[in-house]
């Protein structure tokens, strides 16, 4: 098992294989028993510090919203995984501090409006939800020559 765990460990109790109640309460309100994993959001360092990410998973959740009964993500700060495979992320250059690096990233999360399973790095968001955090991130934005021109100046 890698420092990320399993995905089933998430909603599932190991011992009993059956889904955690509040998971399976969960997925039975958004009528689906399917679930969406986001394993990895990866941006190039040229591209980070730019917004991009919340466009990702903003636009993640739009096109499984449908799909997926819980939408769930397992939070871990690449640059301190020992198999990083692309030179091009610089991870050499990222903080490598597991609990700083892992902070920031379960805030970036929890600003995007997923919960945060009790004090772990197991999150999730539930896609039937209206979720205010999420609805004010404009994905027209995108394609917003103008806004993207002043982004980068």
């Amino acid at each position: 098992m890698d420092a990320r765990g399993y995905v089933g460990d998430f909603i599932m109790n190991r011992e009993t294989g059956d889904l955690k109640p509040e998971f399976y309460d969960l997925l039975l309100e958004n009528g689906s028993l399917k679930v969406l994993y986001i394993y990895d959001i990866i941006l190039l360092r040229a591209y980070q510090g730019y917004g991009y990410g919340k466009y990702i998973v903003k636009d993640i959740l739009c096109r499984f919203d449908n799909a997926a009964g819980l939408v769930l993500a397992i939070v871990y700060p690449l640059q301190l995984d020992s198999a990083s495979w692309l030179p091009s992320m610089q991870y050499h250059r990222m903080d490598k501090d597991l609990e700083y690096s892992s902070f920031k990233l379960y805030r970036y999360f929890l600003d995007l409006g997923f919960e945060q399973v009790e004090r772990t790095n197991y999150f999730y968001i539930n896609p039937g939800k209206v979720n205010e955090k999420l609805k004010a991130i404009d994905l027209e934005q995108l394609f917003d020559k103008e806004y993207y021109d002043n982004l980068i100046k």
